[in-house]
């Protein structure tokens, strides 16, 4: 598993700038994090979460534990009830998703709906829920929770982190392209004598088209809800 200081160092590395003499590594880390976002929106995390229903609760708020300071942009498309008394647990009701009514039929108490991060049930469920037996079982799609700490470990497959460090070059060419004098203290600092500005645009071209090339192998086909 790569640590965030690990990646760090494997994302300078690869845009040919080792040592950070360029790319500071605050700058190296928000290439970073814009690339999980970047994965998350192509190829999201598969989750699944057990919520413990409290008495006349209607709304629950998902993933929050792992995303305590921004409400993540999650999609779910299965939600249960099941039995948590029992061993092995068991299911025993599928709730109905809102979405699943024809336009114009929908409302409140037809079935659950994600608002805002937030699932929301039906009365009718809720008077269903027993606390302390049951457990409302979600099974949905999420951003990848953000690192801050050098020793967090990147919640990505070997293959998503591949796709990232396509992503972070990307992003790392084309701030060089668009500021002459950081390219001028790339190529010297660097060791990157040989490339000339045209070179950089060839170089730049070819990442990007890696990227999309990966992006297109990774994305994830969501399951609808129902």
């Amino acid at each position: 598993m790569t640590t965030y200081a690990e990646l760090v160092q494997t994302v300078s590395r690869r845009i040919g700038d080792s040592a950070n003499e360029t790319f500071e590594e605050e700058t190296v880390k928000d290439f970073i994090q814009d690339g999980l976002a970047e994965i998350g929106r192509v190829a999201p995390e598969r989750f699944q979460e057990d919520i413990e229903p409290l008495a006349d609760t209607l709304s629950y708020a998902l993933r929050s534990a792992d995303f305590a300071d921004a409400v993540p942009e999650i999609e779910v498309y299965r939600v249960e009830v099941w039995d948590g008394s029992v061993t092995p647990q068991r299911a025993v009701k599928w709730l109905q998703p809102m979405s699943s009514h024809p336009a114009g039929l929908a409302y409140s108490n037809a079935g659950w709906v994600l608002w805002s991060g937030t699932l929301e049930l039906p009365n009718r469920v809720v008077d269903f829920l027993i606390p302390d037996t049951h457990l409302i079982r979600v099974w949905g799609y999420s951003p990848y929770p953000p690192v801050s700490e050098d020793a967090d470990v990147i919640p990505l497959s070997n293959e998503l982190e591949q796709a990232l460090i396509l992503y972070c070059r990307t992003l790392a060419y084309d701030a060089l392209l668009s500021d002459r004098a950081l390219f001028t203290q790339w190529q010297v600092r660097s060791n990157n004598a040989d490339m000339s500005p045209a070179g950089l645009m060839n170089v730049a071209q070819i990442a990007g088209e890696q990227w999309r090339k990966k992006a297109k192998a990774i994305y994830v086909i969501r399951e609808t809800p129902g």
